[in-house]
């Protein structure tokens, strides 16, 4: 059975992160503030293919509602670029223990 566009890129991205984590922080923070210069740069690219995306929703049926949120507008495109620099100042969690324990047999988990 064919695989979704979604689920593709669903994989992808989880393949990406597992190559991503171990990377020095000044290799990711670079990248992540490359997103969002362009986002900032081809802002006009992306609302019209956002709109696209738009259409295609409200012709399938998509309620009102969800359209909304996924309706982008410059001004939700420069909110993201600020979010994903705002990401870069954020201690980098990869390696932080979140939580654990030990189990029977003294086996650490965490």
């Amino acid at each position: 059975m064919p695989q979704s566009p979604v689920l593709r890129a669903a994989y992808r991205a989880r393949a990406a992160a597992a190559d991503l984590a171990p990377l020095p922080r000044s290799v990711k923070d670079e990248a992540l503030l490359a997103m969002a210069d362009a986002l900032e740069v081809r802002t006009k690219d992306v609302v019209a293919a956002n709109a696209e995306d738009v259409e295609r929703a409200r012709a399938a049926g998509t309620a009102e509602s969800v359209v909304d949120r996924l309706t982008l507008t410059p001004e939700r495109v420069r909110a993201i670029a600020k979010d994903v620099r705002d990401v870069v100042a954020l201690p980098d969690p990869v390696g932080e223990v979140v939580r654990g324990s030990t189990l029977p047999g003294g086996i650490d988990l965490r």
